[in-house]
């Protein structure tokens, strides 16, 4: 029997409004652990999965995110140099953690990218760490369900913040048919291969919902997020999970969306 939720994603998760994971706490009346974190990629949540209490009776819901982004693991003086940054390292322990920055490549990542970093070899990543996920809830012998904050095999998080930021027209990439990653894409089940409609981006893209603005770019407002969660979330969990409606949740919503819209 389900008597806890463990949830990880990156800001789109955990944002300054009610998203999915919320609706999800409120309606379950379980205890939600929430790992997600600002800037994190797909590698930190995969390892902060590692470290989880998780068991037969956890149910672990993710939301990963575009593949272009870098967890850089870092240790001893690099990891306190960066404390005084921006986004700081996630600690691992007191001398060593993950810099993430999503899409970002500040400092020595700006080399990594000039001179290492590969579209396809990344898309690959991203799948071997479904698949890791997949192995780590198996061996911890606890539930999941995976769902995707953007249609991560069409779109980079970099071309999101800027058909954003400056207008530029948004061109798919078919990344899963890019030589590396054709490899593997099929060892990713039907609804981890075809994002359009199951990630919130998606989602929203296809019922024509608001998902960015200037200040907050690309992450969708609360009501975005029901719509969202009601649809695709919902009825996905409740093969584990008893989700009880809740009557206040509607007007919240509209409080929320009014910080959104005049951010």
């Amino acid at each position: 029997m389900i008597n806890k939720i463990v949830v990880f994603g990156a800001s789109i998760t955990s944002s300054p409004w009610w998203t999915w994971k919320d609706f999800l706490e409120m309606e379950s009346g379980l205890p939600v652990v929430d790992l997600s974190r600002r800037g994190a990629g797909n590698e930190y949540m995969t390892h902060s999965l590692m470290d989880a209490d998780i068991d037969k009776n956890t149910l672990v819901v993710g939301m990963l995110t575009n593949v272009d982004k870098f967890d850089w693991y870092v240790q001893g003086d690099q990891f306190q140099e960066l404390q005084q940054e921006k986004h700081r390292p996630i600690s691992i322990d007191s001398d060593s953690g993950f810099w993430c920055t999503g899409s970002w490549f500040p400092k020595k990542k700006e080399i990594y990218k000039k001179f290492f970093y590969n579209l396809d070899y990344f898309c690959t990543r991203t799948i071997q760490q479904i698949l890791l996920i997949r192995k780590i809830c198996e061996s911890k012998g606890c539930s999941k369900e995976i769902f995707f904050d953007s249609p991560i095999w069409t779109y980079t998080e970099k071309q999101l913040n800027l058909y954003v930021s400056d207008g530029i027209p948004l061109e798919k990439i078919d990344m899963l048919d890019l030589p590396l990653s054709s490899k593997w894409k099929n060892l990713l089940d039907e609804q981890e291969r075809h994002l359009d409609i199951f990630s919130i981006i998606g989602y929203c893209m296809k019922k024509d919902l608001p998902w960015h603005n200037a200040y907050y770019r690309a992450h969708p407002p609360s009501s975005s997020h029901w719509q969202y969660y009601l649809e695709i979330v919902k009825p996905r969990i409740e093969p584990y999970v008893n989700l009880s409606p809740q009557s206040e949740i509607i007007s919240k919503i509209q409080q929320m969306d009014r910080v959104w819209k005049e951010s």
